[in-house]
């Protein structure tokens, strides 16, 4: 079995009106924990006027940035044959999928995962991590285990490999 940790930028919170600009994922055989393989795209917004400054000051878009970029068909198909039969993970997963399942919708394109899924912070809690880190931002529990968090602009890649090199560690945890 392999997992797929993802990660997205978004132009806001609101995976109704918002829109992916940035999909991520790290996919990684469940037992050994080795990485298979990568997959970044940068998604064109249609609706950039509607993005909430705040998430694109975080995820630091600019046209310049995203001029090679994609449509949202063509990335949900490329992602959909990077991560198909995989499980999905992510470290806020209702977020992330979400976003994802709403473009599923717009593009037509299916989300071809098992039906599990894993959430980091369920997953922290689960081993008993909420004692000694009672917010499980992914920033918290990349300093709690030691891994350099992300930078202050976030990049889907990048947010996917820290959530990666989480999991294993909380895996390791007794």
């Amino acid at each position: 079995m392999n997992i797929c940790f993802t990660d997205i930028e978004t132009t806001g919170l609101d995976f109704r009106k918002h829109e992916i600009i940035e999909i991520g994922a790290v996919l990684f055989h469940a037992e050994t924990g080795n990485i298979l393989k990568t997959f970044n795209e940068k998604v064109m917004p249609k609706s950039i006027e509607l993005g909430d400054s705040k998430a694109m000051s975080i995820n630091g878009f600019s046209f310049n940035d995203w001029i090679r970029s994609i449509t949202l068909e063509e990335a949900m198909k490329k992602y959909q044959e990077f991560s198909e039969g995989s499980m999905f993970a992510a470290h806020n997963m209702i977020f992330d999928y979400s976003f994802l399942d709403e473009a599923s919708e717009k593009t037509n394109v299916p989300l071809i995962f098992g039906r599990h899924k894993i959430d980091l912070p369920s997953l922290a809690w689960a081993k008993g991590l909420f004692s000694e880190i009672p917010i499980m931002s992914l920033k918290n529990l990349c300093l709690y285990f030691e891994i350099e968090p992300e930078p202050a602009i976030h990049r889907a890649l990048t947010g996917a490999m820290k959530g990666y090199e989480v999991y294993k560690k909380i895996m390791s945890c007794q």
